[in-house]
């Protein structure tokens, strides 16, 4: 892993860290756990542990998130992932490492797992695609001034995570949940440092142009677009 954070999505060290989480993943399905696995910019905003609306395992097989395309890489976002431990889960986490390459030479898990999941010999493997307004991912807001949003964010007290997912690089997942008040990495934090941020400061996007209840959302906009802009 480089001291430095790669540049652009998926690049540097990611392979290689999404490699290992199937691996892991993998083991653990195979001691009959069941597994949640997710990405560093999924935020709770409520314990996930407390959420009963997870479909039956006696029924549901793998869980995912929304990512809003129907192409090669969705419908399933690989940034948040719920696995039962089952025959059929072990026989798929297998095929999952078996073809660990892919992940390795194509920079990017999410494509390996939509694939495997809509492959016929996995067709008795039910795959469950969380809610959107409950579990809203990148592509439901944008940090880009130019760049308007697809859809509004549903009310904050029905959202169990967010998902900083969709940025062009990882400098810039940081406002991006800034704009929806879900970045905590604060002194508030009792592992704090603020060498571990980014200094590159990015764009972001006034508040009317995001939220459909701005009252929700009223809180000290120009302090903190001054703070994140004047950041050394």
């Amino acid at each position: 892993v480089d001291k430095e954070a790669p540049e652009y999505f998926a690049l540097g060290a990611h392979r290689f860290m999404v490699a290992f989480q199937i691996i892991y993943t993998f083991d653990l399905i195979s001691l009959g756990y069941d597994v949640v696995m997710q990405d560093v910019d999924v935020v709770w905003l409520k314990d996930l542990r407390k959420y009963e609306n997870f479909g039956d395992p006696e029924y549901v097989d793998v869980e995912m998130s929304f990512d809003n395309r129907f192409d090669h890489a969705g419908p399933g976002n690989s940034g948040f992932i719920k696995i039962n431990s089952n025959c059929k889960t072990k026989i798929f986490m297998e095929t999952m490492v078996d073809h660990i390459a892919l992940v390795v030479i194509g920079r990017s898990d999410q494509i390996q797992w939509n694939i495997f999941l809509r492959e016929y010999k996995f067709r008795l493997l039910r795959l469950n695609i969380l809610p959107p307004e409950k579990f809203v991912g990148g592509w439901q807001w944008s940090e880009i001034l130019e760049r308007k949003p697809l859809t509004r964010l549903p009310p904050r007290e029905q959202i169990w995570f967010v998902h900083a997912s969709w940025t062009d690089e990882h400098l810039m997942k940081i406002p991006k949940l800034k704009l929806i008040r879900a970045w905590f990495f604060n002194k508030s934090c009792k592992y704090f440092n603020a060498s571990y941020l980014p200094k590159q400061p990015t764009q972001i996007v006034l508040p009317h142009q995001i939220f459909k209840d701005p009252v929700d959302y009223q809180w000290q906009w120009s302090q903190r677009v001054k703070e994140l802009r004047e950041r050394p």
